[in-house]
């Protein structure tokens, strides 16, 4: 095998070697010992071939999970950084705020009637707002306070019984598929 062959026409010629040699064993069953003989050299020909297949295929396999373990790693290593950024833009974000707080109270006690300061680099402009905070369950407000939604979503898991059982259900179908690990 070529050093260069990719998993696909490895693994397309691992399926022409399994009926090659499937034709040639057929050659097996004949009762001329001319026709036994090469079927019986074609097989030990192919056999060495497909072992030959069959090790390329493993490399070719051992190198594409070593890609797909890096790959993995380095994900996990920029969630991991991304995490760390976010908690820092958190905290800075929570000390900013802390600031603005500070500030605001200080402003707000020397000058309560002031809401709007032009500084050299910066303007600060205060606006009074309010906001509605409840701290019970929203069942135990009176229902004309209540906001009722629904939100409906499939029962894949019934969905999946019913159609194994062989009911049809348009717009459903199942798709099988194959995980695969790496250690």
């Amino acid at each position: 095998m070529n050093e260069t062959s990719n998993l696909y026409d490895l693994s397309n010629s691992a399926i022409k070697l399994t009926q090659q040699i499937e034709d040639a064993a057929a050659g097996l069953d004949s009762d001329d010992p001319t026709t036994v003989a090469a079927a019986v050299a074609a097989l030990e020909a192919l056999l060495a071939a497909e072992d030959a297949t069959e090790a390329a295929i493993a490399a070719k396999a051992n190198c594409y999970c070593w890609v797909i373990a890096k790959l993995s790693a380095l994900g996990d290593a920029r969630r991991e950084q991304a995490k760390r950024l976010a908690d820092l833009a958190d905290q800075n974000a929570t000390k900013a705020q802390t600031m603005l707080d500070r500030l605001a109270h200080a402003l707000s006690r020397a000058f309560p009637e002031k809401n709007r300061w032009e500084l050299e680099h910066f303007n600060l402009l205060s606006r009074k707002s309010i906001s509605t905070e409840v701290s019970c369950l929203a069942e135990e407000l009176p229902t004309e306070f209540q906001r009722v939604t629904t939100k409906v979503s499939a029962d894949k898991t019934s969905l999946r019984r019913a159609i194994e059982a062989g009911r049809e259900i348009p717009g459903v179908t199942l798709k099988q598929g194959r995980s695969w690990q790496i250690k």
